[in-house]
């Protein structure tokens, strides 16, 4: 594996596949396994366990230029993360640990979820379309006072959305999908943060981006560090991860720039194509190609 993994055209290979994760993670935080991991299956073979774990190592360096970026766009919420972080934290692991279980060990595991999450992301999909095709609801203002009710609130958002136990929710979500799949885990932080805290599109993707970067962190050691068990050296992890993660990290900023450079109708549109290739994937659909 290794020997096949530092092949130029292979490193040429992965780096472009980590540059576009690096792009689209950074414009829409959502990490980047889920352009990362089936370019690996392409391009070395099905190797699910090995990947997420890499990928999981990756997210991280997508997700901090990304949130620093965010961070000086005054787009992140730092009350509702700290709602959400604990059970994110705590969900990775236990997503983790049941990932790593012999029933989610073959090409099967975890189909059921899967497709679960996938209708989930289809009414996502729609509401998004909704708000497409009606740019009324994309003309909210977006200011760093829009979350404290005590500092001219934005009449737009409604505060009854962002109690904690609503935070705590998507929390949960987000650490257990993340973990089970490897995966960021914005891909489904974003849209219920939309959905449950009614928070404008770009604010849920700089929060998305800040709970990937300490919940990844601390998931990325748990999966890596049980990669014997499943039958990888976590050396060939930590290789895959060293390709990946300089194009990534460098292709995040830019990306995340981009968030406040483009119109919210293309991120939108942009955005609605990304969950519609997750919810494809998570359904695990055979290719029709």
């Amino acid at each position: 594996m290794l020997e096949q993994l530092t092949h130029p055209t292979v490193i040429l290979a992965i780096v472009a596949i980590a540059s576009l994760a690096g792009i689209l993670g950074g414009l829409l935080g959502v990490g980047g396994s889920i352009i990362i991991i089936p370019g690996l299956y392409f391009i070395i073979g099905p190797n699910q366990q090995l990947y997420q774990a890499a990928c999981m190592i990756v997210n991280v360096f997508i997700a901090i230029p990304a949130t620093l970026k965010h961070r000086k766009a005054k787009s992140l919420n730092p009350k509702l993360i700290l709602l959400m972080l604990p059970a994110s934290i705590v969900m990775i692991f236990l997503g983790v640990y049941i990932s790593n279980l012999p029933v989610f060990r073959g090409a099967d595991g975890g189909i059921y979820l899967g497709r679960i999450l996938a209708v989930f992301l289809v009414y996502v999909v729609i509401i998004n379309v909704k708000r497409l095709l009606n740019p009324i609801l994309d003309a909210r203002k977006v200011t760093p006072t829009s979350f404290n009710p005590q500092k001219q609130p934005d009449p737009h958002h409604t505060f009854a959305h962002t109690h904690p136990g609503r935070c705590i929710f998507v929390g949960i979500c987000h650490g257990f999908s993340a973990g089970l799949m490897g995966i960021g885990g914005g891909a489904i932080a974003v849209p219920l943060q939309q959905v449950l805290l009614k928070l404008p599109l770009k604010n849920c993707i700089a929060n998305s981006a800040c709970l990937i970067v300490f919940s990844s962190t601390l998931g990325a050691t748990y999966k890596n560090t049980s990669l014997s068990t499943l039958g990888y050296h976590v050396s060939e992890s930590l290789v895959i991860a060293a390709i990946c993660i300089p194009a990534a990290f460098i292709a995040s900023r830019f990306g995340a720039s981009l968030t406040y450079k483009l119109p919210i109708k293309l991120v939108r549109i942009i955005f609605i194509i990304l969950i519609a290739i997750s919810a494809y994937k998570l359904a695990q659909l055979p290719f029709p190609f």
